[in-house]
């Protein structure tokens, strides 16, 4: 599962149903594909650019090392692992405003996610896309009514014993 990009995304519905213990592995998982996408897939993009065509991949090493150690999301891991390394601590005020902002970027990563989203599919993709829903959610209903209807529910129901 490399090459995801999920920070943006994905970071407010982990924090809202597994909270910061959730957080920590997410961020791991994170920092791993971030590598993968601001690093490796920068220098393999430049490499087979269209671009680089005529050089047939002739590599400028000193420009790919530039641009890499000048990209915002590199910078801010580079920064973030500077501070957490170093044992320096935040003032509470500064925490507070990153707080802040953290939340409002969160909200509007996830509005841009649903204006900028758009699906157009032909009819034979939204009748393969219906038959998959009808299947699930069918075979879903029946599995939830048939464990509703055999399972009795005295061994649920609490009790008190002396």
């Amino acid at each position: 599962m490399i090459g995801f990009n999920v920070a943006n995304f994905f970071f407010p519905l982990v924090e809202g149903i597994w909270g910061q213990s959730g957080m920590q592995y997410i961020a791991l998982f994170d920092a791993g594909n971030a590598f993968t996408i601001f690093i490796v897939c920068y220098i393999l993009s430049t490499i087979y650019s269209p671009k680089n065509q005529e050089n047939v991949i002739k590599i400028n090493v000193k420009y790919i090392f530039k641009r890499i150690t000048r990209s915002a999301p590199i910078l801010s891991y580079i920064i973030a692992l500077i501070i957490n390394f170093s044992g320096i601590v935040i003032p509470s005020f500064f925490s507070e405003l990153l707080d802040i902002l953290a939340r409002a970027n969160s909200a509007l990563a996830l509005l841009l996610l649903g204006v900028f989203l758009h699906f157009k599919f032909g009819k034979a993709e939204w009748f393969s896309i219906i038959k998959v829903l009808v299947l699930r959610y069918g075979v879903g209903l029946l599995v939830g009514l048939a464990l509703f209807f055999l399972i009795t529910t005295k061994h649920f129901q609490p009790s008190i014993q002396n």
